[in-house]
């Protein structure tokens, strides 16, 4: 597996999936959902800066360009609504995303408070997507919407990703 960072860019053209959702005070559900697809070969494009520096709109308008960027190139757009938070900008990027083909799973937490107005959304737009509610079952639905040969095998160990691009 392959893990890219913001505000490091992504140049090849492997499968790859963006991690769309929370960055704000929430845990970091990002670096657990990278860490269930080691061993395979998913690039994991994460958003979610390490240490980002609130408050500089300069940096704010690099990162909205590089989410943009980075959702238009990968191949596959998972999507996670935590029960803290409504994330109403990951809301309105769903919005775009349903009315096109690009592949999309969408998962929210069961206390996600807007979760009726999110399923309904996602019904009306892609009725064959069902919303689940776990990481666990939004990195299932990752590993299956591309061919087995994506999986590469088990890692071993924990992982930890820092702000870099790395190969593990």
């Amino acid at each position: 597996m392959q893990y890219v960072e913001a505000p490091f860019e992504y140049q090849a053209d492997e499968p790859s999936v963006f991690l769309a959702g929370g960055v704000g005070d929430i845990e970091s559900w990002q670096v657990k959902v990278a860490s269930m697809l080691c061993g395979t070969r998913w690039v994991v494009l994460n958003p979610r800066w390490l240490s980002y520096p609130h408050g500089d709109h300069e940096v704010d308008r690099q990162q909205i360009a590089w989410e943009e960027r980075h959702m238009n190139k990968a191949s596959l757009i998972a999507f996670w609504f935590p029960g803290k938070s409504v994330c109403p900008i990951t809301f309105f990027e769903l919005g775009l995303v349903l009315n096109t083909n690009k592949p999309i799973v969408v998962g929210a937490h069961p206390s996600y408070p807007r979760r009726f107005d999110l399923e309904e959304h996602v019904r009306l737009r892609r009725p064959a997507i069902d919303v689940v509610d776990s990481i666990d079952a939004l990195v299932a639905g990752v590993i299956e919407a591309y061919p087995e040969e994506l999986v590469e095998g088990a890692c071993s160990g924990s992982q930890e990703y820092e702000a870099v691009t790395v190969d593990v």
